[in-house]
C-alpha cells in the first residue's frame, strides 16, 4: 500500500517571537490548465524557456490555500544574523524535502516524493518520485540523482572518511527500481527515517544533481584531480565540496551557488555579499495551486544580514516582511507598542524551548570529566539557578521553569519536569562539599589538582534568546 495524506497550506507573513512553521497541503493534480508566472512569459515567447506545461511534472504537487488564490509578484524580505547563523528560517521559504510535516507538526505527508511504502520490519522503504520533475536548469530529476548522492557522495570514502550520520549507523544503501522508484535499504530498522527526511534531520536531502556534479567527480571524470588543481584547489574533493554540502544553505553562501541546480522554489540570482542574498523564482518548481498557477507566487526573496540590535528598528520601519527565528523576548515590548503604527502583526508561539545547560561528560580534561560525570555536581548546578528570577527578569514572566526534557511524550511526567528545579543554594553548596570541592581563599571552588574550578560557557549566537542568558 502506497502512503500519502491530503492536507492544507498555511502561509503567514507576520513577525513572530519564536519559531514560525510554514506548512503546505499535499495532494495530487487532477486535470488542470496550467498558468504561467508573468515573469517567465517573455522567456517562453523567445524560446528561452519551454511553456509551463513542459516544465511541470506529470503530476505536480497541488497546494490548496486557506483563503484565496494568490497573485504573482513582489519580494519577500527577511533578515538573518550572518551566513549559516540564523538563516534556516529564510532557507525554509524555498527549501523542499523528500517528505514533510503537516500543519500538526507530526503527520508526515508527501513533498518531492509522491508516495512511499515500508516493508514489515522497517528495513526497506520504496519512494516514488514524480514523473517529469526537473531541476532548476531544466534537466530531469530522477532516481539516478538519489543513487549518485548515496553511492558517490555519502558512501565515498574520499569525500567522507566515515559515513555521515545517520546513514552509517544503520548501514544504508539505495537501489534503483526505475526512473521514479527507489528503494532505501538498512541493516537495521530505521523507523525514524521519515521524521529525519521531513525536517527533523534539518535541511538535508537525499539527492544531488548528477548531471552537474559528475564533471567534478573522479569516478566520472578521470581528469577531475588535475582540473581541480589547475583551478586552485588541493584536489578533486576540495573542488567538489565547494559545490556540494549536506547543509544546503552553505552552497548558496558563495558564487558557486549560482551554478548548482536545485529543486527549491527559488534559486540564487547573483553572487552573495556580506550584506545580502537575493533569490529568484525557480521556473521549474514542481508545485501549482488549485487554479493551475505554477508556484511560487513571490518572485524574489531578499535576505539581509544584520546585527540583532538593529532588528527592531528595521521591523518598525517596515523593512521586514516576516521574522521568527532568533527573535529574543526582550524586544517584544517595544515591538508590541509600535505594532499598530508599524503595520505588522506580532505573534507569540504557544511554546518554545528556553536556554539549557549541558555539561560535557566526555571532556578531554580528566578532572573536569570526573566532576561533570558526578550527578551531585549536576544536581548542585540545577539547584543554584534561580529560574523564577531569570523568567521574570529576562523572559517577561512567560516561561515555565522546568528541566530540559522531551515535550508532549507520555514517559515524561510533571514530576520529572520539576525535578531539582527549586532554587536552593544551601543544598547546592552541600552537594559540592560532599564532592570534596573545597573553597579557596577567594571563595572559588578548587579542583582535585589544586586549580580553580572554572567552566567554559560555549553557545551559538543563533540560539540566543537573551543576551544576558545565552
Amino acid at each position: 500500500m502506497w502512503r500519502h495524506k491530503m492536507k492544507r497550506i498555511n502561509k503567514l507573513l507576520i513577525i513572530t517571537i519564536g519559531l514560525l512553521v510554514i506548512t503546505s497541503l499535499v495532494g495530487f493534480a487532477t486535470v488542470l490548465a496550467f498558468n504561467e508566472n508573468p515573469m517567465f512569459a517573455e522567456k517562453v515567447k523567445k524560446g528561452e524557456l519551454p511553456p509551463v506545461e513542459e516544465r511541470l511534472p506529470k503530476e505536480p504537487f497541488v497546494v490548496t490555500t486557506y483563503d484565496e488564490i494568490g497573485t504573482y509578484g513582489g519580494t519577500l524580505r527577511g533578515i538573518s544574523i550572518s551566513y549559516e547563523s540564523g538563516t534556516s528560517e529564510i532557507m525554509a521559504w524555498r527549501h523542499v524535502n523528500m517528505v514533510r510535516f503537516d500543519d500538526d507538526c507530526s503527520t508526515i505527508v508527501p513533498n518531492v516524493a509522491k508516495e512511499w511504502r515500508w516493508n514489515d520490519d522497517f528495513t526497506e522503504i520504496l519512494f516514488r518520485l514524480r514523473e517529469g520533475h526537473r531541476w532548476s536548469d531544466g534537466a530531469p530529476f530522477t532516481v539516478d540523482d538519489v543513487v549518485f548522492w548515496m553511492d558517490d557522495i555519502i558512501l565515498n570514502n574520499e569525500i567522507h572518511k566515515a559515513t555521515p550520520s545517520p546513514w552509517g549507523s544503520v548501514g544504508s544503501s539505495v537501489e534503483k527500481i526505475d526512473d521514479i522508484t527507489v528503494k532505501f535499504k538498512f541493516d537495521k530498522p530505521f523507523t525514524g527515517l521519515l521524521y529525519y527526511l521531513g525536517g527533523g534531520g534539518s535541511y538535508f536531502v537525499p539527492w544531488a544533481p548528477k548531471h552537474f556534479f559528475e564533471q567534478y567527480h573522479i569516478k566520472y571524470n578521470p581528469n577531475a584531480n588535475e582540473e581541480a588543481i589547475k583551478n586552485g584547489f588541493d584536489n578533486w574533493v576540495q573542488q567538489f565540496t565547494s559545490y556540494w554540502n549536506k547543509w544546503k544553505d552553505a552552497i548558496v553562501s558563495s558564487a558557486y551557488g549560482l551554478e548548482v541546480p536545485t529543486l527549491g522554489s527559488h534559486i540564487l540570482l547573483k553572487e552573495p555579499t556580506t550584506q545580502r542574498r537575493v533569490f529568484v523564482a525557480n521556473p521549474y518548481y514542481f508545485k501549482v495551486d488549485t487554479a493551475g498557477n505554477q508556484l511560487p507566487y513571490i518572485d524574489y526573496h531578499d535576505e539581509r544580514f544584520l546585527d540583532k540590535g538593529l532588528w527592531p528598528l528595521e521591523i518598525m520601519n517596515g523593512n521586514v516582511d516576516q521574522k521568527a527565528q532568533n527573535m529574543p523576548l526582550n524586544i517584544y515590548p517595544v515591538l508590541k507598542e509600535d505594532e499598530k503604527k508599524g503595520g505588522y502583526a506580532l505573534q507569540l508561539p504557544l511554546g518554545m524551548v528556553g536556554p539549557t545547560f549541558i555539561f560535557n561528560m566526555t571532556d578531554k580534561d580528566p578532572v573536569l570529566r570526573k566532576i561533570y560525570g558526578d550527578v551531585r555536581f549536576r544536581y548542585a548546578m540545577s539547584l543554584a539557578i534561580n529560574r523564577d528570577e531569570v523568567n521574570e527578569t529576562l523572559f517577561l514572566g512567560l516561561g515555565t521553569p522546568e528541566q530540559a526534557l522531551p515535550q508532549n511524550v507520555p514517559y515524561v511526567t510533571e514530576e520529572d519536569k520539576k525535578f531539582m528545579t527549586e532554587y536552593d543554594p544551601a543544598r547546592a553548596n552541600k552537594l559540592l562539599d560532599e564532592m570534596g570541592l573545597e573553597k579557596g581563599a577567594d571563595g572559588i571552588r578548587m579542583r582535585s589538582d589544586g586549580k580553580p574550578l572554572t567552566i567554559l560557557w560555549e553557545y551559538t549566537l543563533q540560539y540566543v534568546w537573551s543576551a544576558e542568558f545565552p
